[in-house]
């Protein structure tokens, strides 16, 4: 995962935080002094290992970036960066709060699902930077008593730097963003909680922890049954967040799954009243008009939503189907192969063009389809319609 990209700073922050002196530490010049001067020997003593994993970083880094984006976002969140840094000071402080206090969890926070910042002079702006500020402070006081409890905050902000937006991602945030960071603020709770339960009150901080853990089971007990499938999945979310276009689409593709096919209908055209240039909203669309019989309203659905991002494989290749039901091979095979020309390991877009070419009676390209789509994904339908061309 991307997230890993971050273990050379994790390593280097450790043998940081426990090399230093903080007791001879005297001002804020003399932090930046001391830090510096840890980095230089834990780099010294072990530069082959430093070398080592910040090239294999630093090249990860650079091929996710450049080569093999997994991200759409074309620009920062709100036109600039400086809307997405100040929205970005209340995601982590929003984060923060979720590992503390976990009741209102939603599965998607795209598109108007979270509030973007428009000034700093915002009072949820200002108060998610003093926030900041104050555990920042903590945290600096908290180097100089115990090493490893610091440690375990910079593991956190450390770890959320892949998805702080320094690089534009099309998920503004995300509660699977809090795996990686979230071990070191339990880390940080471990050390503080274990000096706190050898001192006076110690079974009353077992109480408490008791009861913590008890209520957490809870809930996750609970948001086990929202993730029973599709259905209750973005039926709860989009009841979280009813501004979530990305909810509204997803729950019109488990609608269509599911055989509602008015409802998912409905679901796809709620997600295009809060974003009418949502291209997943369009193709669901597509595919839920194309179950209930509406061809012709199906391609102009899936056309809208290749014109709203022609980089989005799947609705050529939904298209393609379309046209291929109403016996339009041509225009099918045409695009089947943009859908592959966008996504090469389109598994689903080769087998659909060998098909496709198999019944115009092109057997010889039907067969490399069929056997591209067989090398993507192993299928008893494809391996037996490559037996059944090659007898022909």
């Amino acid at each position: 995962k991307e997230m890993g990209v971050t273990l050379p700073l994790v390593c280097l922050g450790y043998d940081v935080v426990k090399g230093c002196r903080w007791e001879r530490v005297r001002g804020a010049g003399g932090y930046v002094r001391e830090l510096v001067g840890a980095a230089q020997d834990a780099v010294r003593r072990s530069w082959l290992f430093y070398g080592i994993i910040f090239v294999g970083g630093c090249s990860y880094g650079y091929y996710k970036i450049f080569v093999k984006s997994p991200s759409f976002q074309d620009g920062y969140y709100g036109g600039s960066a400086l809307t997405t840094f100040l929205t970005m000071g209340k995601v982590v402080v929003y984060y923060l709060r979720l590992l503390v206090y976990p009741i209102r969890l939603n599965a998607d926070y795209s598109y108007d699902a979270f509030p973007l910042s428009g000034s700093l002079f915002e009072p949820a702006t200002i108060l998610s930077f003093a926030v900041l500020g104050v555990i920042g402070y903590l945290v600096v006081k908290l180097l100089k008593r115990d090493a490893v409890a610091g440690f375990g905050m910079i593991w956190f902000f450390v770890a959320l730097l892949p998805v702080s937006h320094i690089i534009p991602h099309h998920e503004l945030m995300a509660e699977h963003y809090l795996y990686v960071p979230s071990v070191g603020v339990v880390l940080t709770a471990g050390v503080l909680l274990e000096r706190m339960m050898r001192g006076r009150y110690g079974r009353l901080v077992w109480g408490c922890m008791a009861v913590v853990l008890m209520l957490f089971a809870v809930r996750i007990a609970d948001r086990n049954r929202d993730w029973r499938d599709g259905l209750s999945l973005w039926g709860k979310t989009v009841i979280t967040a009813p501004r979530c276009a990305r909810a509204h689409a997803n729950l019109c593709s488990a609608y269509t799954d599911a055989g509602y096919l008015e409802e998912a209908i409905g679901a796809c055209e709620q997600a295009l009243a809060i974003n009418p240039n949502r291209a997943e909203a369009h193709n669901n669309l597509g595919a839920a008009y194309d179950k209930s019989g509406r061809r012709d309203e199906a391609i102009i659905a899936y056309k809208k939503s290749i014109a709203a991002l022609p980089s989005f494989a799947n609705p050529y290749n939904n298209l393609g189907l379309a046209y291929f039901k109403q016996g339009s091979i041509g225009d099918a095979i045409v695009n089947f192969q943009k859908a592959i020309a966008v996504k090469h390991r389109y598994a689903e877009a080769h087998y659909n063009l060998g098909v496709a070419y198999e019944s115009r009676g092109e057997a010889g390209k039907a067969i490399i389809e069929s056997v591209s789509y067989t090398h993507l994904r192993a299928h008893e339908t494809v391996l037996d319609l490559v037996c059944r061309l090659l007898l022909e």
